[in-house]
């Protein structure tokens, strides 16, 4: 994600000295978006399925991924 904001700025720096255009940027912001959210469903589906595991076993299984 780092990355990706590294990049929306160094495309809005390059529009303030007229090396590029809003276009890009908006182009860049929006890929951004797209990564955050893709990371976001990840993280959701990973606790739902960890939830789910838990539910099938009828364990408690917090202890277990502490190890």
């Amino acid at each position: 994600m780092s990355s990706i904001s590294a990049n929306v700025e160094d495309e809005q720096a390059r529009v303030e000295t007229g090396e590029s255009v809003d276009l890009v940027v908006l182009s860049r912001r929006l890929a951004q978006v797209s990564a955050r959210e893709r990371l976001e469903f990840q993280q959701v589906e990973y606790l739902r399925a960890w939830g789910r595991l838990q539910y099938l076993t009828g364990e408690d299984l917090r202890e277990l991924a502490l190890q």
